[in-house]
């Protein structure tokens, strides 16, 4: 009979195998499924959607409304665009996407209204199409890593499901390759969303409760050999 603790650790691998395997069968349709929509839309030719015609937009902006200090709210705003927005006083751009025409800028009181036009032949589709692609394959790469270090999990999950004691070694060599799995995922996850740091903090913290495990396995063996 098993200690009602080795008992509870086995119903939570049991779940931890469930939960991690459909997790797995999600990853993989959800990797395969992007890859079939971004090679569906790479298929295409650089103009298969066509923008024309011409656009004219007015701008107002409250400045008793904004935090408008030193003008830093709008130099944040600007920043999180991305560094291919320019904006001057005589055109907006954005990298080689789309140009548009500062044709005056009005100032009433507090009110600033800026008159843009543009010809809309210019949006550079081609380059659109190609940088959802990258992103749609980049999402379908992360997804890969996932599933494979979901695998990881499940097998160690299979082992805590029927194990004795969670300091065998079975367990902290499953557990050692379910931790250095992590490494690719948390990698690609971490640039993809700009959690790096944070990603490898936390791979860290698991490698080093590994080595704890291990070192635990190791004085249960050797207390194993005594006895």
């Amino acid at each position: 009979m098993k200690h009602e603790n080795i008992q509870k650790i086995n119903t939570l691998g049991k779940a931890i195998r469930i939960l991690s395997r459909i997790s797995m069968v999600l990853c993989i349709v959800g990797a395969v499924s992007a890859m079939l929509v971004g090679g569906y839309i790479a298929a295409f030719g650089g103009d298969f959607i066509k923008v024309s015609g011409t656009a004219d937009a007015s701008i107002s902006i409250d400045t008793d409304e904004i935090p408008f200090a030193d003008n830093k709210y709008i130099n944040n705003i600007i920043e999180t665009m991305g560094d291919d927005l320019v904006i001057s006083e005589e055109s907006i751009e954005y990298g080689d996407i789309a140009k548009f025409n500062v044709s005056s800028i009005e100032q009433n009181g507090n009110i600033h209204t800026i008159n843009v036009d543009g010809d809309l032949s210019v949006i550079n589709m081609k380059k659109i199409k190609n940088e959802k692609v990258a992103e749609i394959f980049a999402g379908a790469i992360v997804l890969i890593a996932a599933a494979v270090t979901l695998g990881f999990a499940v097998r160690l999950a299979e082992a805590i499901e029927h194990c004795s004691s969670p300091f065998e070694i079975g367990i902290v060599n499953k557990m050692k390759a379910f931790g250095y799995s992590l490494i690719p995922p948390a990698a690609l996850g971490g640039i993809a969303n700009g959690s790096l740091l944070i990603m490898a903090i936390l791979a860290i913290v698991v490698i080093i409760m590994i080595h704890v495990f291990s070192y635990g396995a190791k004085l249960q063996q050797e207390s194993d050999d005594t006895v």
